[in-house]
């Protein structure tokens, strides 16, 4: 009985905040989502308000120390993927700071199962140090149980008021909607916004109205979508995106310019005609779900709500123009499908090449053979793309490669078992070795750990002795359970590697000579083929391991 008295009087002796402890803090800010959508929308006032009460906070607090202020601007507090707060995240992971303080809990977040499971589990599993100023909540002092359960009745409070919020701003976004109001985040091009009392009404755009005239001229000139992208990147005309960003009609650099289907998008939008079509997706801000789409007898039409681009005529006309486009349908002598999809990219954008639409070369008199172009190329966009490649081309270069591989493989087979093979059990044997060596290390510092907490408790240390063991001890054996989970993870991966390396060497010893090239020959040999100017194939098999680690080659 004296025993466990006396540890539980040094145990209560240890638990006020130590005095010379210090906290390196980050300041956490959020400005909600809904707030683009706000009448007094007002960045530095909100933001600035939240830093002040924080820096109030510690300036009253002298064992805290401010090293970064985080801000997310604009982002649900339903949802913990947000830049600042992942960086925030980040510098903890880091050392770079053990605290963090925040003006309420509901600028931490929303949601209170994962507001509570930060607070409750991951923080302190990390050693950080949480404050709410306003809540009057600090996770290093004492907290009552009446506390705890005022902190999770607020925390349902918030995840129940982003719910409400998030139906409150879809219902007012559905009502300007039917008033003629802009509600998305850019204006189609062609078009700026102007606010006035009720939201945002679309005008014309000096600008960019002249090139969205002219796209509607091409279209109905018959061009396709593809040679109307390639026209507008050759004048360095910047895309939509880049537009909307940059506010610079003419684009410096070729990423991110006109595309085929950019044109389609824009050809079909009846905004164009002065009419407002919102409503053709909806998402839930409070859950965080992907959009879904709305049937197009629910989406939101008013007609004449600004201003039109194009006449009702020449709308209509390419409408029928695009309807009547021929489909390309193939031959009996066509290929079926592109069975080099997701293997072959361009060796200077780094791009998957797409297969024509059309094959162009024949084979008595027969369209055959599709050809491998890099979209970039066929949008004019970068130069060094200036790369094509014809299919029974490349597949004369693939089938001479994987034959090439087959022969060589069978003729030094015991040669490739020795020394790649075997060397590979060789190195999984090394790693078994290290790992009963840390095991055994965990086994003692375990041992070592039993012993000194006897000591403690029988009074031959005393408490600070003990606890810097202790801190000792947690460091070690963090180190050596990494090293061991490492070493767990190396010992699989070398055992599937190993059996993976036998497989492929006795399948390809059993393969016969490639004379047809189909999908799944292809896939079973090759993992990504690189295409670069003049033809020039880089050609990846999906086996190159069993020739690896000794002087094993091609």
């Amino acid at each position: 009985m004296a025993r466990t008295s006396r540890r539980y009087e040094v145990v209560k002796k240890s638990s006020p905040i130590k005095k010379d402890k210090r906290f390196q803090a980050g300041i956490y800010t959020r400005l909600s989502v809904d707030r683009k959508y706000s009448k007094t929308r007002d960045l530095s006032d909100s933001i600035n308000g939240q830093i002040a009460i924080a820096e109030d906070y510690v300036s009253k607090n002298e064992d805290i120390t401010i090293r970064e202020v985080y801000t997310d601007y604009e982002f649900s507090g339903t949802d913990f993927n947000r830049p600042a707060f992942e960086k925030m995240m980040g510098d903890i992971k880091r050392k770079h700071i053990n605290c963090v303080i925040v003006k309420d809990l509901s600028r931490f977040g929303r949601e209170y199962l994962e507001v509570g499971n930060y607070i409750e589990t991951i923080f302190p599993f990390l050693g950080v140090r949480f404050i709410s100023v306003n809540d009057r909540f600090d996770t290093e002092k004492e907290m009552s149980s009446g506390k705890s359960m005022e902190v999770t009745i607020k925390n349902i409070i918030n995840d129940m008021y982003a719910k409400d919020i998030s139906l409150k701003l879809k219902s007012s976004l559905r009502e300007k909607a039917k008033n003629g109001y802009f509600t998305g985040s850019n204006p189609p091009y062609g078009y700026q916004t102007v606010k006035d009392k009720g939201g945002y009404r679309l005008v014309v755009d000096p600008v960019s109205a002249p090139i969205l005239k002219e796209i509607f001229k091409y279209a109905l000139a018959d061009m396709s979508f593809g040679e109307i992208a390639v026209k507008l990147n050759e004048r360095k005309i910047a895309s939509p995106r880049l537009y909307n960003r940059n506010k610079e009609l003419f684009s410096s650099g070729d990423k991110g310019g006109w595309t085929g289907s950019t044109i389609h998008i824009i050809l079909v939008n009846e905004v164009y005609l002065g009419h407002m079509v919102q409503g053709k997706t909806s998402k839930c801000i409070a859950k965080n779900m992907k959009r879904t789409d709305i049937p197009k007898n629910e989406q939101i039409v008013v007609r004449n709500t600004h201003e039109a681009l194009v006449s009702q005529e020449d709308f209509d006309i390419v409408q029928r123009k695009l309807v009547s486009k021929p489909k390309i349908t193939k031959s009996k002598g066509h290929k079926k499908s592109n069975k080099y999809e997701n293997l072959l990219f361009c060796g200077h954008c780094g791009r998957e090449l797409y297969m024509s639409a059309k094959a162009e070369r024949k084979v008595n008199g027969v369209p055959t053979y599709h050809s491998y172009i890099c979209y970039r190329y066929t949008y004019g966009l970068k130069e060094p793309c200036r790369n094509r490649i014809f299919e029974d081309e490349l597949d004369e270069i693939v089938i001479k490669t994987i034959n090439h591989v087959i022969s060589y493989t069978k003729v030094n087979a015991d040669n490739i078992r020795k020394n790649s093979i075997e060397y590979l059990q060789i190195k999984l044997n090394q790693l078994k070795e290290e790992q009963t060596k840390i095991l055994r290390e965990i086994k003692m510092n375990e041992e070592s750990y039993r012993m000194e907490y006897e000591n403690y408790v029988k009074g031959h240390i005393d408490r600070e002795q003990f606890m810097l063991f202790r801190e000792q001890y947690n460091t070690d054996m963090q180190v050596l359970t990494l090293r061991q989970r490492n070493i767990e993870s190396s010992i699989e991966e070398r055992k599937i590697s190993l059996q993976l390396r036998k497989k492929t060497l006795d399948e390809i010893i059993k393969s016969k000579r490639i004379v047809d090239l189909d999908q799944q020959t292809l896939r079973n040999f090759v993992e990504r083929i690189t295409l670069y100017r003049r033809k020039q194939v880089e050609i990846n098999l999906n086996f190159t391991s069993i020739f690896e680690d000794k002087e094993v080659s091609l």
